[in-house]
């Protein structure tokens, strides 16, 4: 026999896994499978094909747009990495000089990372 103390736990984990399942992962799947579907610029008709990946991953302008996504990110990561290392070296310089800098970059941390 179960103990109650034993399905807590689960009880309380429960509705959460339940929202998580029906608004992330079933959609996710669903999209997974009507990208398989045949689509001719109207409608979408069950059926199997790969002729969707082949003109997305052939098409030149999806080719730019994702060389342009991935330079953008690229971009993104530099600056972010920019802004930790100043962030980092003003911290290592505990002096009235940089007080205020060293408040503002506590904050905004705090801000962003502590939920």
């Amino acid at each position: 026999m179960l103990k109650t103390s034993n399905i807590k736990p689960y009880l309380l984990v429960a509705p959460q896994t339940l929202v998580f399942l029906l608004f992330l992962i079933l959609p996710i799947i669903a999209i997974a499978i009507v990208s398989f579907w045949n689509f001719n610029g109207f409608a979408m008709t069950p059926g199997f094909t790969l002729n969707n990946y082949l003109g997305i991953f052939t098409s030149k302008v999806y080719l730019a747009t994702y060389l342009n996504t991935f330079k953008v990110c690229g971009d993104c990561m530099v600056a972010l990495l920019i802004n930790w290392l100043s962030g980092g070296l003003l911290s290592c310089f505990p002096c009235q000089k940089f007080a205020m800098a060293n408040y503002f970059i506590s904050n905004l941390y705090h801000s962003l990372f502590d939920f």
